[in-house]
């Protein structure tokens, strides 16, 4: 990896890199050196950010031990159901493909009504989702499976709302490698501050932000005059969200279902910027 020159800053405990322009010269020049650069920081970013995913496992694993023997608490069961869908994404973004679909699986289940969940299947795939998390981080090739859409002729600007760590983290190393700066903002309140200050291409918005939420950062965005042309990619767990509501309706361009893969991510990214 010497000819990837690579900028290392260090936010909220978490690791990100932002490759320069001359390395992404370099990186474009083949795509092994840039199938090295993503394997590398993907790596880095599952050692910095396990501990905080084996909480979130534990966590859901306590809640069921304790359903299964005591079934006193159901709003217990309704934070774990959180704690799936999180851990879920965060494993999506991080190129863990079976591990993900396990998580997707939890969340699903762990949204059935307390009473009729199934706490020894439940507890099956928390095992599976140990053993799979205990490999490791996918290749390049697998987490590049699928990448179709056009690169981009030069760079590109976005800012990405999104509350939990990893996510962002593994959003902006990966949308770096396509030659595209990510800014994070981490609540809805800091997303609407830094839109009016960056020069934007493109908004990646999570739904459910702390302080002000996705919808309410939409409403916002749409009626300002100076950021009403913007992009927006909604991205939300919640299946309920639909083009018929009447603020992403308006101001919402595209939806990205959560979890999603590094693939998904830049496959839209990209013809996004390079159609509009």
């Amino acid at each position: 990896m010497d000819d990837v020159v690579v900028t290392r800053v260090l936010y909220d405990g978490f690791t990100a890199s932002r490759v320069s322009p001359e390395g992404r010269m370099a990186v474009d020049e083949g795509r092994p050196a840039r199938d090295e650069a993503l394997e590398l920081e993907l790596q880095l970013l599952w050692q910095t950010s396990q501990p905080e995913l084996e909480r979130r496992l534990a966590t859901i694993e306590s809640a069921l031990a304790n359903w299964a023997t005591t079934r006193a608490d159901p709003a217990e069961m309704r934070a774990c159901q959180r704690q799936a869908h999180q851990l879920a994404g965060s494993l999506g973004m991080l190129g863990f493909k079976r591990a993900t679909d396990l998580a997707r699986k939890l969340n699903e289940l762990l949204q059935a009504p307390a009473e009729a969940l199934d706490v020894d299947f439940m507890a099956s795939l928390l095992a599976d989702l140990r053993t799979e998390m205990a490999l490791g981080p996918a290749s390049a090739a697998e987490i590049n499976e699928g990448l179709s859409a056009p690169e981009l002729a030069g760079s590109a600007r976005v800012l990405l709302a999104e509350d939990d760590a990893t996510i962002a983290t593994a959003v902006r190393v990966s949308l770096g490698l396509d030659n595209i700066d990510v800014i994070w903002a981490h609540n809805g309140a800091e997303a609407i501050e830094m839109a009016g200050q960056q020069d934007l291409d493109l908004i990646l918005l999570d739904l459910d932000l702390p302080v002000l939420d996705g919808l309410e950062v939409c409403r916002r965005l749409g009626i300002d005059p100076h950021l009403s042309k913007l992009p927006i990619v909604l991205m939300t767990g919640y299946s309920g969200i639909t083009t018929s509501d009447p603020v992403t309706s308006s101001f919402v361009t595209a939806y990205l279902a959560k979890p999603f893969r590094v693939t998904d991510l830049r496959n839209l990214v990209r013809s996004l910027l390079v159609g509009g």
